[in-house]
């Protein structure tokens, strides 16, 4: 072995592979360097020696199997992190690991024939070698052993990857998010989608753990539900976007920000008009969670339904006591909005709707009627309450899949939001000047809208419910 000094990367990049290894060299940059030069399509013992975290009595080396079943075509392939290991427990009884990766890949097998049975699907292991028992997996014990999965992923190119358990994720180096896809960068101009689920070893595990999490056969719906996402994806039902672009779309389209009372009596009359089957969504931003605290008030009030003849749902927001709020009198817009909970005629639905219930009734003396759901109720019984499917981002990102608004919270940026609500708001305001013939240039990026005439301000309502804005 060459003594150990500093390398150039000129240097680096002269030696060949033998050379590199003879260094003894096992930095960042070496290691890039190897795993250019290195064929893992074959076990390199000089690699697993040279970077493998594994305990010495763990590597497997010749005996691993990089053996891809589907070779001409692989449609999904399936993630698992590790084998499990050979242990004992506490009573002395002998438990072989195989005997759990049977029991993990019958899951695998029961969910692929339901609804994978169209497509070529290829199963993987992370983690070429079975570890033992005493061994602790870290994230950087797969990402050591991750460019021989990553060469079979070159190979095969897969149209969608499964990963079982967020270990196999983060030996992708990817942030594992359980049912939101993620895209992985194998190599120029190929990004495969990537979707995190749970491992198979969970629905086993029938205890409660310190957290005060509860772990059990449950978890097997919530695997079906990251199959079927797998299906939906492969059959077109669920098109992939770019989160930027669904949430651009949604705010450019379907979302309505109130600017004066005439916005708030055009949403009251959308509303009333619509046909009783239809339901309306009530939800609410308040200053405090405790509605017997002084000062307590609402901050905005949104309904989101779908409009007589109309495909989609809207969202209409109405600012209220809210500090930005200049130009709205909070007062009269909730005199109209009292009407409508008012209303017996109208089914309301929320998310934790006895919050918004209280708040409306101890602050404001007003009491909701035809109160016909609230959807925590409905989280709380699927899969038997489990903790950590009852907030709406969770639940809007895992059972309304196809809108591909899951991870909204990690990206958006309310800042650009407004920027470009308000630009969009000049456009439409500057051509409805021109309509109506006016040489006066709107320079105020929220103006309110002042006609002289009743068919004017009908007509600049209109423009305005067309447009978007975000305060």
């Amino acid at each position: 072995m060459s003594e150990r000094r500093n390398y150039s990367k000129k240097e680096r990049e002269s030696m060949s592979l033998p050379e590199l290894y003879a260094t003894g060299m096992t930095t960042p940059s070496f290691e890039k360097r190897i795993k250019l030069l290195e064929d893992f399509t074959k076990v390199s013992p000089n690699y697993c020696e040279a970077f493998c975290k594994l305990p010495e009595k763990d590597k497997c080396y010749g005996d691993a199997d990089l053996r891809v079943r589907n070779r001409d075509r692989v449609d999904v392939l399936v993630l698992l992190p590790s084998h499990r290991p050979n242990e004992r427990t506490k009573y002395g009884k002998q438990v072989y690991g195989m005997y759990s990766d049977r029991d993990h890949l019958k899951i695998v097998d029961l969910f692929t024939k339901e609804y994978l049975r169209d497509f070529n699907v290829e199963v993987q292991y992370l983690l070429k070698c079975r570890p033992s028992y005493t061994t602790k997996l870290t994230a950087t014990t797969y990402k050591k052993c991750a460019p021989y999965t990553e060469s079979i992923i070159r190979r095969v190119k897969p149209r969608v990857i499964l990963c079982l358990g967020k270990e196999a994720a983060q030996g992708l180096s990817l942030t594992p998010k359980r049912g939101l896809v993620s895209y992985l960068d194998i190599e120029e101009g190929v990004n495969i989608p990537v979707l995190t689920t749970l491992h198979p070893r969970i629905t086993m595990m029938i205890r409660q753990n310190s957290s005060g999490d509860f772990w059990g056969p449950d978890y097997l719906d919530i695997i079906r539900r990251d199959f079927i996402k797998i299906n939906q994806i492969l059959t077109g039902k669920t098109k992939l976007r770019n989160l930027e672009d669904v949430i651009e779309d949604f705010v450019r389209n379907r979302l309505y920000i109130a600017q004066n009372l005439q916005d708030v009596y055009k949403m009251a009359s959308m509303i009333k008009a619509m046909p009783k089957t239809n339901i309306l969504s009530y939800d609410t931003e308040t200053n405090t969670l405790d509605a017997w605290e002084e000062g307590a008030k609402f901050l905005s009030n949104q309904f989101t339904f779908r409009p007589e003849g109309c495909k989609d749902t809207i969202t209409w927001v109405v600012p209220l006591w809210h500090r930005e709020n200049l130009q709205i009198d909070a007062d009269k817009a909730y005199a109209i909005i009292r009407e409508i909970l008012e209303d017996e005629s109208i089914a309301k639905i929320g998310h934790n709707l006895s919050f918004d219930f209280i708040f409306n009734k101890v602050v404001y003396g007003v009491e909701i009627k035809n109160v016909a759901f609230d959807t925590m109720l409905l989280l709380h019984s699927i899969n038997s309450g489990l903790q950590g499917f009852y907030d709406l981002k969770t639940s809007t990102a895992d059972l309304l899949f196809p809108l591909q608004l899951g991870g909204y919270d990690d990206i958006l940026d309310l800042k650009l939001l407004k920027r470009r609500a308000e630009m969009e708001y000049k456009k439409q305001m500057k051509a409805y000047v021109e309509y109506i013939g006016s040489v006066d240039v709107l320079e105020d990026s929220q103006p309110s809208i002042a006609n002289d005439s009743e068919e004017e301000n009908d007509q600049a309502t209109d423009i305005v419910v067309s447009d978007v804005r975000v305060f």
